[in-house]
């Protein structure tokens, strides 16, 4: 699935420094991977830095059934982030992303809705890790 407008990806540095706030960061590893696909070096002498601040994942319920029970939830998966250069200057200001699902939720299928569920969050980690590199200050 290509996330970038256009057709084409935007110009991606050939290399990027990556800090990680927040401990076992699982967006940190989505991103990765994205941009190992994307050829992008991640190194320590790279011009630029992605600071990934924070990693939120709210699961509230979006409907209930006539028993009570919640038939449907909604996730939302928030990230704050910015650039700055290797000397410390801002590249680009902390910004907070948003991305989010809806599914349809039946005790009866526990572990199936428990794995879409986790397919559902790597499918948003995805996105805004491609949401995130769109916003490469240029």
């Amino acid at each position: 699935m290509e996330h970038h407008k256009g057709g084409q990806s935007s110009a991606l540095p050939e290399q990027l420094e990556m800090e990680i706030l927040e401990r076992n960061s699982r967006l940190a590893q989505t991103m990765e991977l994205v941009l190992r696909s994307k050829n992008v070096e991640l190194t320590a002498e790279a011009p630029l830095i992605l600071v990934l601040e924070s990693e939120r994942l709210d699961k509230r319920p979006l409907a209930v059934s006539d028993t009570g029970v919640t038939a449907q939830y909604q996730l939302t998966l928030i990230v704050r982030y910015h650039y700055k250069t290797r000397d410390g200057e801002e590249a680009l200001a902390s910004r907070r992303i948003t991305s989010w699902r809806s599914y349809d939720f039946n005790a009866q299928l526990i572990v199936a809705k428990t794995q879409e569920e986790q397919s559902l969050v790597n499918e948003m980690r995805e996105e805004l890790a491609y949401r995130i590199l769109d916003s490469l200050p240029r």
